[in-house]
């Protein structure tokens, strides 16, 4: 499979600054690239959603303790493809608490 060029290469303060980034670092995985975050997420359900879970400060009734009440493989091919849906699952996290900035 041949992978073209990117059409742009974002700045890289703009990669430090972004969210994912922000992400890598509270889940303890400075300097980590997006695949590494991609792999994590789809080696580790537990551990990555778990993460994911705690740096959103989810609100809920109960606490985090699985990503899945049975063991079984759920992915999305589109989703762990998608780096945007940290963003996007951090804004809608946030409006609910009407933190969003």
């Amino acid at each position: 499979m041949t992978v073209p060029e990117p059409f742009t290469t974002p700045d890289p303060q703009a990669v430090a600054d972004s969210r994912i980034m922000d992400f890598a670092r509270h889940a303890g995985m400075a300097g980590s690239d997006y695949a590494a975050l991609h792999r994590w997420s789809v080696t580790d359900l537990e551990g990555f959603w778990g993460a994911v879970w705690e740096y959103l400060d989810i609100d809920a009734d109960t606490p985090f303790e699985r990503v899945l009440a049975e063991e079984r493989m759920v992915v999305n091919p589109a989703a762990v493809d998608a780096p945007d849906l940290i963003d996007h699952y951090a804004r809608l996290g946030a409006e609910r608490r009407g933190r969003w900035t």
